[in-house]
């Protein structure tokens, strides 16, 4: 038996938390019921061909699939408006508008990472059919923000995006003017997926990711039989719930992470050299956080390989960190720029003249096992990854491995035990990361300290 009581990625929702989300959920199924929507729920478990993604994508990789005993494959659900597609142009028969809403949990076979997203989470959307042009989406977007304010969210923003300047103009438009006045036009938000059109997000200061995702899709419902255009939205009711929780992001402050150790030591003087007051800065181990004299910026010391995760989760809004260790979690974080500091690389280091290449269940120790993963399936090598803390360079010594995948910087450490770099992985640097939400809602603060960095290191960027 496991000695965890439930597999990872998921929950129990004890008395306190079922009543807080059913609570939500009641609130947000008042305003899409006002907006005349109805309710539906599709099955957690559909044949996974209904799921439009195509074999091989990182999305179909990450569905829970199952063979049936009829040999036909399943899938648990992944996304919720495929099925509700389905629904629309399979088993309704009007011609006329469309609106349905639901409330539910989707599946994600994620990676176990600290930063990652549960792979049980729950959802509660509206999809609209048969709902052509900008007063459709006007419509959609102003009952997003109805949904968010029922909610009790304060200070969110709604971004817009994925279609020409002039529609998005006229879009906002027809916005009441509350609604209006919390719209951003944003260019860089571009379509993916199945969107044909519109694409919009809702942020706030306190949550790490947007709380609501959506746009216009007129081709999914084709494939399924009957073409209808269509447009919605998903809330993620873990991440309302915990921008209720969460107090203000920093009182306004920038939130700046800074790995204790060598790269806190380079980030002070790269910051103070850009006129930030890093006096209170101290990597004594002891000391945990920090703030200029103005309080306008707020230090968190924090382990190396931990930056990226208090970023990516909204604990800290910017910080630095070693590009391995990015390639490694596969954050989703904003790499700003590369930093000047830190250089060094990712190696395969062995015995010289080992053909690492031609081993049968090739060994390798290393440190960041999803990246040795990547590289040997890239090189088409089969490997077995033996994930190892320190002292990475005693494998082969030992016998235990043929090779190592690891960081080198100067090779003094592989000479000294005998070993040689065999092939390059990934060259690898300090990096000045950024929590996505914060880098929109905090711009006019880190745009301003991001060019400075970047003159300092030479390196050419827009801001």
């Amino acid at each position: 038996m496991s000695n965890t009581l439930l597999p990872y990625g998921v929950s129990d929702y004890l008395p306190e938390g079922y009543l807080k989300k059913t609570a939500l959920e009641s609130a947000l199924k008042t305003v899409f019921s006002a907006f005349g929507a109805l309710p539906v729920e599709p099955p957690a478990l559909d044949f996974a061909e209904n799921f439009i993604f195509a074999p091989g994508s990182r999305e179909y990789g990450r569905m829970f699939k199952f063979a049936d005993t009829d040999g036909s494959l399943l899938a648990l659900r992944p996304d919720p408006t495929m099925q509700i597609a389905r629904i629309a142009a399979s088993q309704c028969k009007a011609g006329g508008p469309l609106k349905f809403f639901y409330s539910l949990n989707s599946y994600e076979n994620s990676r176990r990472r600290a930063g990652a997203r549960p792979r049980e989470f729950a959802q509660i959307g509206l999809e609209y059919f048969n709902a052509a042009g900008a007063e459709a989406d006007a419509e959609i977007v102003r009952v997003a923000a109805d949904a968010l304010a029922a909610a009790g969210i304060q200070n969110f923003r709604i971004e817009l995006g994925g279609e020409t300047p002039a529609y998005l103009e006229k879009l906002v438009s027809l916005l009441p003017a509350p609604v209006k006045a919390r719209v951003e036009i944003d260019p860089e938000i571009a379509r993916a997926g199945y969107y044909t059109g519109v694409v919009f997000n809702a942020l706030a200061p306190n949550c790490g990711a947007p709380l609501l995702e959506g746009g216009r899709y007129d081709d999914l419902a084709a494939r399924y039989g009957k073409a209808m255009p269509a447009v919605g939205f998903a809330i993620g009711t873990a991440r309302v719930l915990e921008s209720l929780s969460r107090p203000a992001a920093g009182g306004g402050a920038l939130r700046i992470a800074l790995p204790k150790g060598r790269l806190m030591k380079e980030g002070v003087k790269i910051l103070s050299a850009c006129g930030v007051d890093c006096s209170g800065v101290a990597d004594d181990g002891r000391v945990l956080t920090a703030e200029t004299p103005d309080k306008k910026i707020k230090f968190i010391f924090v382990k190396p390989a931990d930056a990226p995760i208090y970023i990516e989760r909204g604990a800290a809004d910017i910080g630095i960190a070693g590009k391995d260790v990015l390639l490694e979690e596969g954050c989703d974080v904003k790499e700003v720029l590369p930093l000047p500091f830190g250089k060094c690389r990712i190696c395969v280091a062995g015995y010289a003249g080992t053909d690492f290449t031609g081993i049968n269940n090739l060994r390798a120790a290393t440190k960041y096992p999803a990246v040795a993963e990547r590289y040997f399936a890239e090189k088409g090598i089969s490997a077995d990854i033996i994930k190892l803390n320190g002292s990475i360079e005693l494998a082969p010594v030992l016998g235990m491995a043929d090779v190592i995948v690891d960081i080198v910087e100067s090779g003094s450490t592989l000479k000294a035990n005998g070993l040689v770099v065999l092939d390059e992985v990934a060259p690898v640097s300090a990096v000045l990361i950024a929590n996505k939400v914060s880098f929109k809602l905090k711009r006019a603060m880190i745009a301003p300290l991001a060019k400075k960095i970047n003159l300092l290191g030479n390196e050419a960027r827009n801001f």
